[in-house]
């Protein structure tokens, strides 16, 4: 094993490796039934406390999960895993066993309590524990998290040898009614199955790792307890239990009074007394408890209950321990997935190479598709992950490893009642919005706009990376007429990449409005991006999905600085809107499907499919000449000028959007605004009640769950362009009529008009 290296003379090559620091540990998803599967391993649940020891050059330190150290209250432990010869980490379970010799999580709390070294060693011959290790992550200079779980297994077998309190864990096979069966019988609490292919995901709940419980329990905040009477009148009555919600404010959850003897009863009043305060800590104060007496939530108790109800209360709570293993401020509700769900999950490995080409299978927008049960569990997974105050994480995506740094950035500063947005609420943003953007950035080039230092400091554009690109992110390389040569350009098509993305501060996502996918209306047209301008004049990049239209106003509130572009102002929102109509009426009329976003900043964009049968330059010329004819219904109000000077009072129309270097903000793209506003699609009824503020980070997640994608069948309504342009006379006829006044004769021509289906 080319991951265990001595010398001679039993000297250790790695006497001197610095072990890395610490993390907390991978953990299970509670899921709801067992399953058999070859690829997948079981293993026993153990009621203990997880453990993490870093061995190095005969110095052991034990990690809870948590990070609290627990070498001291373990010596025995302690004293045999420093007589290995190699550096390493193991992950395993701390138990104490009954008189059955079954885990009790209540015996090992008996050692626990004990500090002084001569009570341990008393406490041992009645109460010994042991350390059962099931994985180790590092080895000798060697980080192993991203070798799959059957490996880590083998390297374990192969360092650690089981000894009088050290063992390795049993594994029970792959199937799993089975296992949990044999479990349940011998009194333990359940079984943990294990994906063998899986990596080590430091500090994140996976659903690589899942267990099933033979009951329901989880850990909750203890924030207050109630009066006691009869028996218990000197103490308490009920526990108060609360937990934190995605708000990170803490939620009432139920009150627990059963389940207390003697022993819990003193060992709670004496951790409760000092956290008395008088302050309620709940975000919103329960209804019902009289006189409680309300703690700072420090305290983590361990409760088994029948069910949770929609609200998220407890049926039947029963207190079973404090949990001092357990951080306080990760107490919140558990993912709790089928095991179907998990095992839809296909494993995979990452080739590292570069795409020069990337094709995929066709127009992938979300409406040919909703958010299934694995993309739900990933998304939460991913916001469980970031739900934490650490300024630097690893996070596991879809089979890669994305390093993120400075999650606790400002990138949007706090203004007026407005709170600061970090780069951990951008994260979190792009995570929530990925099912219905990531349809919309599929196989375009990107423009990044990157603000490494937040809105306020510089930006830079950038649309190529040349090194250390990451291996999941796709590329395409094509001839760029400005370098004349072949530039590689960036593509965002997966999950991995649109976060990525958000690490390196790219604030606004820009995309060219042609595809690299030929399918399914280009098909006739070339692939060859490189070498020539020719080629690139053959290829789908000449060839674009959209016309459009930005609109832009040029009325000022009066409140900018001198040189400064005019502020978004409801006036001027309100002019654009005018125009967006008067431009909605000749499309109409022309028998043209469009569609409408807010641009994010002050305007609006109009965006038209086209079938992929006429090049930028045609489009641009038919863009300029709606342009035009809508600059002579609209002179006071409209203008196509390139002088700003000249543009002042007007709106706007910016038809020179239509080239292949051009691009605009995606849908649902973030702007560099100071309210975090987001480019939004609206339905052209709601431009009468909208304004672009409306639409934010913190507001867009919510309206695309309740209101869905409007833009979801853009590439499957196509307007059939050619044909328009074909029919010239008919162009001319609107153009000669008043928009006014009804025109019959395009009336009668709208069949031969009509919009064409991709």
């Amino acid at each position: 094993m080319g991951y265990i290296k001595k010398q001679k003379n039993n000297e250790r090559k790695f006497s001197k490796v610095k072990l890395p620091k610490f993390e907390p540990p991978m953990l299970a998803t509670l899921t709801t039934e067992t399953f058999e599967r070859p690829d997948w391993i079981f293993e026993p649940k153990l009621d203990g406390i997880r453990a993490l020891s870093y061995v190095s050059t005969h110095e052991v330190e034990i990690f809870s999960r948590r990070g609290l150290v627990l070498t001291n209250r373990y010596p025995l432990l302690s004293k045999e895993l420093s007589k290995y010869k190699d550096n390493f980490i193991i992950d395993g379970e701390i138990v104490a066993l009954d008189e059955n010799h079954r885990p009790s999580f209540e015996k090992l709390q008996e050692r626990s309590g004990l500090t002084k070294f001569i009570d341990i060693e008393t406490a041992e011959a009645k109460n010994p524990i042991y350390y059962y290790v099931f994985d180790i992550i590092f080895l000798n200079g060697r980080d192993l998290k991203h070798l799959p779980l059957s490996e880590r297994k083998t390297i374990l077998n192969k360092i650690i040898i089981p000894s009088k309190h050290i063992r390795i864990i049993e594994e029970l096979g792959s199937n799993g009614r089975a296992a949990f069966k044999a479990c349940v019988k011998n009194g333990l609490e359940g079984v943990v199955a294990k994906r063998l292919f899986s990596t080590y995901q430091q500090n994140r709940r996976s659903t690589d790792w899942l267990k099933v419980k033979v009951t329901q329990s989880d850990e909750f905040l203890i924030c207050g307890y109630t009066e006691g009477v009869g028996s218990r009148k000197n103490a308490f009555g009920a526990l108060i239990l609360g937990e934190y919600d995605s708000s990170k404010q803490i939620k009432h959850v139920c009150s627990v009074g059963t389940g207390f003897d003697t022993k819990k009863i003193a060992l709670l009043q004496k951790k409760m007394k000092p956290l008395e305060t008088s302050t309620c800590p709940f975000k919103e104060r329960p209804i019902g408890l009289d006189n409680p007496t309300w703690l700072s939530p420090q305290l983590v108790a361990e409760i088994k209950f029948a069910e949770r109800t929609r609200d998220g209360s407890l049926r039947v709570p029963v207190f079973l321990h404090l949990r001092e293993d357990i951080d306080p401020k990760h107490v919140e509700p558990k993912p709790l997935v089928g095991s179907s769900a998990a095992l839809s999950k296909k494993s995979s490995r990452v080739s590292g190479k570069k795409n020069p080409m990337v094709k995929s299978p066709g127009i992938k927008t979300s409406s040919s598709k909703k958010i299934d049960t694995k993309e739900k569990d990933e998304i939460q997974r991913i916001l469980s992950d970031l739900n934490n105050d650490s300024d630097n994480l690893e996070l596991p995506i879809n089979g890669n490893v994305l390093k993120l740094s400075s999650l606790n950035k400002s990138f949007w500063p706090s203004y007026d009642k407005h709170d600061s947005i970090t780069k951990r609420d951008y994260l979190r943003y792009l995570t929530k919005v990925s099912p219905w953007l990531l349809p919309h950035l599929r196989d375009r080039m990107l423009t990044l706009i990157r603000l490494p230092h937040g809105i306020k400091g510089p930006k830079f554009f950038q649309r190529h990376w040349e090194d250390n690109l990451p291996s999941f992110v796709e590329t395409v390389e094509a001839y760029t007429e400005h370098e004349k040569r072949n530039q590689r350009f960036l593509l965002c098509n997966n999950l991995a990449t649109l976060l990525w993305l958000g690490q390196i501060a790219d604030l606004e996502l820009h995309t060219m409005h042609t595809r690299i996918d030929p399918k399914p209306d280009g098909s006739n047209l070339s692939s060859k991006f490189t070498n020539s301008l020719k080629n690139i004049e053959r290829s789908l990049l000449n060839y674009p999905d959209y016309l459009v239209f930005d609109l832009d106003p040029y009325l000022y509130s009066g409140k900018e600085n001198m040189g400064d572009e005019p502020e978004l102002h409801r006036k001027g929102f309100k002019e654009t809107c005018k125009v967006a109509f008067w431009l909605k009426k000749i499309l109409d009329q022309l028998s043209i499907k469009s569609y409408v976003k807010t641009s994010g900043r002050t305007g609006l964009h109009i965006y038209i499919p086209i079938v992929r049968n006429v090049d930028y330059d045609r489009v641009r010329e038919f863009a300029q000449t709606i342009g035009m004819y809508l600059l002579e219904q609209h002179e006071n109000k409209v203008t196509m000028d390139w002088s700003v000077t000249k543009r002042k009072g007007k709106v706007f129309f910016d038809h020179n959007m239509n080239a292949r270097s051009k691009s605009l903000s995606s849908v649902y793209s973030p702007r560099v605004s100071k309210e975090a506003s987001v480019s939004t699609p609206v339905d052209w009824e709601e431009l009468n009640d909208i304004y672009p503020t409306d639409f934010t980070v913190k507001t867009v997640p919510e309206r695309l769950k309740n209101k869905g994608d409007l833009w979801k069948d853009i590439l499957n309504n196509k307007n059939d362009l050619q044909s328009l342009l074909t029919a010239q006379s008919s162009f001319e006829e609107i153009k000669e009529t008043p928009t006014s006044k009804s025109n019959s004769k395009v009336g009668a021509k709208k069949k031969n008009r009509t919009a064409g289906k991709s």
